[in-house]
């Protein structure tokens, strides 16, 4: 992927950068309905993969641009700790080193099955950016995602 930064200066001739609308490569699966809650991975070169949940389909594909946005213009989170999680990060690095990134839709859940899909997908994706580093895969965890996959499976 070539690199997808575009340069341009603001009203107070800074430089300041853009990511333009075709950031990253954008799949859905068979059978997903992008106008229902469901679930995402971003896979990142060189970096890793992030699974992520969404009530609107507007998270992943456009607040995610616009966080990368805000840190390659050295611009705090608009969260009120002012940071960025790990996906972000690893986002903004692979459009500054122009590498790939695939948003893939995966599919459709919500409430407790979307949480426990999500949870699933987490450990069978091995999603090493996403980020609870408190979060402990437990037995209690495996039996509440097998019983739900079985649902939505």
């Amino acid at each position: 992927m070539a690199s997808s930064r575009i340069q341009v200066r603001d009203e107070a001739g800074n430089d300041s950068v853009m990511v333009p609308e075709e950031w990253c490569k954008v799949v859905v699966c068979p059978g997903v309905d992008c106008t229902k809650p469901g679930i995402y991975r971003w896979e990142i070169e060189m970096a890793g993969v992030y699974i992520g949940k969404y009530s609107n389909i507007s998270r992943p594909t456009q607040e995610y641009r616009r966080n990368v946005v805000r840190i390659l213009n050295n611009q705090r989170s608009h969260h009120a700790n002012g940071l960025f999680r790990r996906v972000h990060h690893a986002l903004a690095k692979a459009v500054k080193d122009g590498s790939q990134i695939t948003l893939t839709i995966l599919a459709n859940a919500k409430g407790i099955e979307q949480n426990c899909l999500e949870r699933s997908f987490i450990r069978s994706e091995n999603a090493n950016l996403n980020g609870r580093d408190d979060f402990k895969y437990t037995s209690e965890t495996a039996v509440e995602v097998a019983t739900v996959l079985a649902r939505v499976t």
